[in-house]
């Protein structure tokens, strides 16, 4: 049962952490649209391979950006 519990509580953990990536993402990419317009096909796909780290920087980084280009070419440094 042991096993068990922990496997749970494992699993539990990754759900967490992979649904505050899924956030972050929804996030950032609602945000960007609204403000700046849609991003091209592979600067979502790299914006859906950042880490919870940058994430997070490109969270900061909006707050300054001014155009869809310059975020695109943010993602295009990670």
């Amino acid at each position: 049962m042991e096993i068990i519990s922990s496997f749970r509580r494992e699993g539990r953990e990754q759900g967490r952490r992979e649904g505050c990536l899924e956030g972050k993402r929804e996030i950032l990419t609602y945000q960007t649209q609204n403000r700046l317009g849609s991003m091209s096909d592979a600067a979502t796909g790299k914006l859906d391979k950042l880490t919870s780290r940058q994430l997070n920087a490109l969270a900061v980084e909006l707050l300054s950006i001014q155009s869809i280009s310059e975020v695109e070419e943010w993602l295009s440094k990670r």
